[in-house]
């Protein structure tokens, strides 16, 4: 009698495909053969740990399946003082190479301040390694603890790998030289996507030729310098107040390089604590002409005068001639917290009435609610959409969230005390 092991791998490959995941699961421990089959339909994508690690690298059960991998995620960072998670990130940034038909690569770590540049050197090269089929990149450093001077401490307590991938300490004027000459190095012919989530890391709104943050401007020298011609989605998240963007004088022909990635870029997204002003607005429709998507999100609540009225906030937009889609902070008034829904509402018209083909406007804000035994934070958030009648004719959809008082009073971004003699409406009516 014949038996499934005895059946042309062709005839195998069509019947697992219409197993459920279960099935698969249970027949890829049945052999080797059924374990490299059954591993492609299995899993697109992976967290990279020590396991996976030892499974797809040569000689591992999974060998043969790692072609197969799409997406790659690295685990959850640890502590950064813990030399053993310093050693596991550099374990992981080493075995990308054994993916390369990677379209999704999402990095995630945290490390002492002092070892920031070395790590970064290295993963540069991890993305060469896996660089051919690559789309979307994601790079989140979630936390720089602030160990300064101690680089030959940590470096002392790491593996052999991990020291022979790190090297001896970067300084602030070699990094910018090694990141700029591995990044021009990366050909992405595939890569259309970039994320960039750091808390000290510089929006692409400010300075660029200020000397007072050279910290971490290195981190934008893939777009200045890599060869990413489909790049066209950025997002960029930072907890950093006051940061400029770090291409000081001697660094300063990078910008050239900058200018032309941004000008590519039709998807931008950008979360800060603060709201952006009317001049960083002027200098976000300079520096991304092209736009079609545009995300600004201000972590941080507190209301900041955007404009004056009745100019109003977000005079510049206009030059955005290709905006689809539009999502801001909810603007305010100097004195009396956010603006009313009509002032919004005749803007969106106005942009409307101005060439622009939006297909949705979101304004995001927060007003404080008090009660008689509580005080609320609500967030709010107003829709516009062009009605289906045509026309000229916007609809308007609004909604709010409330917590409790209690659960915000220890958080540092709470907005400040608006005043609660302004107009909020969220029933609003059709526009005509």
């Amino acid at each position: 009698m014949g038996t499934l092991s005895n059946l042309p791998i062709e005839l195998k490959l069509e019947i697992m495909k219409n197993l459920p995941q279960q099935a698969l699961g249970n027949l890829s421990h049945c052999s080797k053969e059924f374990y490299n089959l059954a591993l492609p339909l299995r899993f697109k994508g992976i967290i990279l740990n020590a396991s996976a690690i030892k499974a797809f690298r040569n000689g591992g059960l999974g060998a043969e399946g790692r072609y197969s991998i799409r997406s790659v995620c690295f685990k959850r960072p640890g502590d950064w003082r813990s030399t053993k998670n310093l050693d596991e990130l550099c374990r992981s940034i080493s075995a990308l190479k054994l993916f390369p038909n990677l379209k999704k690569l999402s990095v995630s770590y945290s490390v002492p301040s002092c070892m920031e540049r070395n790590i970064f050197i290295c993963l540069l090269d991890g993305v060469i390694a896996c660089s051919s089929r690559l789309e979307d990149l994601q790079i989140n450093v979630v936390e720089v603890g602030s160990a300064p001077g101690a680089y030959q401490v940590f470096y002392e307590g790491l593996s052999k790998l991990s020291q022979d991938m790190l090297g001896a300490v970067i300084d602030d004027k070699n990094v910018w030289q090694q990141s700029m000459k591995k990044s021009s190095q990366m050909a992405l012919p595939a890569l259309a996507s970039v994320k960039l989530f750091h808390p000290s890391i510089n929006t692409p709104l400010q300075n660029f030729n200020s000397p007072v943050c050279r910290l971490r401007g290195y981190y934008y020298t893939i777009f200045a310098m890599a060869d990413a011609p489909k790049l066209r989605g950025l997002a960029i998240k930072t907890d950093a107040h006051f940061g400029e963007l770090t291409l000081s004088r001697s660094n300063g022909y990078i910008s050239v390089g900058l200018l032309s990635k941004f000008s590519r870029i039709t998807d931008l997204e950008i979360s800060q604590p603060i709201a952006p002003t009317d001049s960083d607005t002027e200098i976000l429709t300079i520096r991304f002409p092209n736009l079609k998507k545009l995300y600004i999100h201000a972590t941080n609540s507190r209301a900041r005068e955007l404009g004056a009225i009745p100019k109003g906030p977000y005079a510049s937009i206009i030059r955005l001639q290709r905006l689809e889609y539009l999502f801001l902070p909810w603007p305010t008034h100097p004195q009396r917290g956010l603006m009313s829904g009509d002032v919004l509402k005749s803007k969106v018209r106005r942009w409307a009435k101005e060439g622009l083909d939006l297909k949705r406007v979101d304004f995001e804000g927060t007003r404080k609610v008090e009660w008689k035994d509580r005080t609320e934070w609500n967030r709010a958030l107003i829709t516009f959409v062009p009605s289906p009648l045509g026309g000229g004719i916007w609809e308007a959809h609004g909604s709010t969230s409330a917590q409790s008082h209690s659960d915000l009073r220890d958080d540092p971004d709470l907005p400040y005390d608006m005043p609660m003699d302004y107009d909020f409406d969220m029933r609003l009516e059709s526009t005509e």
